[in-house]
């Protein structure tokens, strides 16, 4: 996923140099600060109030800040499109009862889906959570601040809380004794006013203020760790949510428990690393569900790279729709014309499936091999034109004939929708996707151009997640609605190859994982998205059960340790 975005803890930005060569000026500025700040600083509750017929008052606030602008929407008829500042911008629309205001709020890097609902005023209210942590623990934020070549300096502001999802700033400016930079990611803008030995730090969205804090000197070494905000009284009865789950106690479907009870053992001694959350539904119903390290219910999780899966969805309804003609068709001719010179005779036999199947042949191995190849994601998220970097990368297989993960692979099937379809993709994707799921609370990447990011990168609650496995579980349908083709489903769960690029050369489907487990002295087939850091959402069709395990081990290595909690602890629950 987009790396210089997803960094959990870090965020680094330059400070552009207008400063003077006074020994006492910026330099004085060196070193670790820290703040106290409201725990809601980073939650707001949102207003949107129509006052004419293309004017909307917008109110943003938390317990400590609030502030309103009228806003002039620029969206055609039955569009809302309110610009609030350079870096963030409202698009969405009502519903045909006008009971609901749903649409994404984009920022540089990130859309968020909001939903926000009839207030009773003759408004819609509702909130928006912009780093997905609810309640900040320590309320705390750290600053770092470090001079660079010459006059450059960098900052690098850090939350405590573990659950946070990090920030991309830029844009610093220096100005006589004050200091600016956006973060890309949420839409803030952050001024700052140096006091000596006190920084005093304003959050702005638009033209108002949304937070504040005062930063002094750091006396003690910073500490990053996990947070007690969220601990559930009785995991093992999930409670009912409007979501559109069943719930039901896991002793109707099991006679032992004593599994379970090791495995949350084994997370409060550490054994089982960053574990945050651990959910199964069985035959449709959620039967388990718990949570650690502070995570909970509807804090959406970042999904790495198991949201290829959902992109895989995806195409598998726009094939339904025939955006696209047959899974078989040529890459090229679902691309922008600008970037046809890239094609050649080996290119251009790349197809959709190919795609699907991380079989293109191009140079874009992530992971596995000693040399790094143009087309990796971590080369071509450098660059400003990502499509240019992945059609210009050399072809070093014939198409079809190995598989390699490599995150260009779904990107470029992300392109060709984007170019194909006649209305934004992340539009389609709620509408014929998350939306019948009734998955609301979630966010999405996007790349340098705009487009949603198929490579990774989505934020979606475990319980939403859940849905997802479902979906698959049950052939395509959730809640009676065949939301995709059963064909589609067989497909993507097919063998198609090997990915020879991964130390247990893991069968792969239409971009799902394939691995089976041994449930006493049975084998059993699943299917599974993964992402980086530990992030499950695991099928097992022969036991009537879907997994989800969310985690945070992005620097340990141990990425496989769901597979672990799988076999040893959650399977043993259903017996021999």
């Amino acid at each position: 996923m987009i790396r210089h975005i997803a960094t959990l803890f870090l965020l680094a930005t330059i400070f552009q140099s207008c400063l003077s060569a006074q020994p006492n000026d910026m330099k004085a500025y060196n070193g670790d600060w820290e703040a106290t700040l409201s725990a809601w600083t980073f939650s707001h509750q949102l207003t949107f109030i129509p006052e004419a017929s293309d004017q909307w008052r917008v109110t943003m606030g938390n317990e400590a800040f609030s502030h309103s602008q009228l806003l002039t929407s620029s969206g055609e008829k039955g569009q809302v499109v309110l610009e609030f500042s350079e870096f963030m911008h409202f698009v969405g629309a009502l519903s045909d009862d006008e009971k609901t205001l749903s649409g994404f709020l984009q920022t540089t890097y990130t859309k968020f889906r909001l939903t926000l609902r009839d207030d009773g005023k003759g408004g819609y209210a509702g909130k928006w959570n912009s780093f997905y942590v609810p309640k900040l623990q320590p309320a705390k934020l750290y600053l770092s601040i470090e001079n660079g070549e010459g006059d450059n300096y960098e900052a690098y502001p850090i939350l405590p809380d573990n659950r946070y999802r990090g920030t991309y700033a830029d844009n610093f400016q220096k100005s006589a004794d004050e200091i600016s930079f956006i973060d890309r990611r949420t839409g803030y803008s952050f001024k700052g006013f140096l006091r000596g030995d006190t920084i005093l730090m304003e959050l702005h969205i638009g033209g108002g203020q949304v937070g504040g804090m005062s930063f002094i000197r750091s006396t003690e070494d910073w500490e990053i760790g996990t947070t007690t905000d969220y601990s559930p009284e009785e995991p093992r009865h999930p409670s009912p949510e409007e979501d559109g789950w069943l719930t039901g106690p896991l002793s109707a479907v099991s006679n032992s428990e004593a599994s379970l009870d090791r495995m949350v053992d084994s997370i409060e001694v550490e054994a089982l690393t960053n574990v945050h959350s651990v959910l199964m539904a069985h035959r449709g119903t959620l039967v388990y569900e718990n949570y650690f390290n502070g995570f909970q219910p509807d804090l959406p999780h970042d999904q790495r790279s198991a949201a290829k899966s959902f992109a895989s969805a995806i195409i598998g309804i726009a094939l339904e729709d025939k955006v696209f003609q047959d899974v078989n068709d040529a890459l090229y001719d679902y691309l922008p014309e600008d970037y046809q010179a890239t094609k050649d005779e080996q290119k251009a036999r790349i197809t959709l499936k190919h795609l699907l199947t991380m079989s293109s042949g191009l140079d874009a191995i992530d992971f596995g091999i000693d040399r790094v190849g143009q087309a990796t994601e971590d080369n071509y998220q450098m660059t400003r034109d990502w499509l240019e970097t992945v059609l210009t990368a050399p072809m070093i297989y014939e198409p079809g004939e190995h598989c390699n993960y490599g995150s260009a692979n779904p990107f470029l099937l992300g392109v060709a929708l984007d170019h194909t379809l006649e209305q934004p993709v992340d539009d389609y994707f709620h509408e014929r996707l998350f939306g019948p799921l009734g998955i609301e609370n979630y966010s999405i990447q996007i790349d340098p151009d705009g487009r949603f990011y198929f490579g990774g990168g989505t934020y979606l609650g475990p319980r939403d997640m859940l849905k997802f496995g479902e979906l698959y579980r049950q052939g395509g349908v959730w809640k009676g609605e065949q939301i995709l083709s059963p064909s589609w489903v067989e497909q993507s769960f097919t063998q198609y190859g090997v990915l020879e690029n991964t130390s247990e050369k893991n069968g792969y489907g239409y971009l799902f994982w394939l691995r089976s487990y041994q449930v006493g002295e049975r084998t059993v087939d699943a299917y599974e998205a993964r992402g980086a850091g530990g992030q499950y959402i695991c099928i097992i069709p022969d036991l009537e059960l879907v997994i989800v395990i969310t985690s945070g081990n992005y620097r340990n290595g141990r990425y496989w340790q769901p597979e672990v909690i799988i076999e040893e602890y959650l399977l043993p629950v259903f017996g021999e």
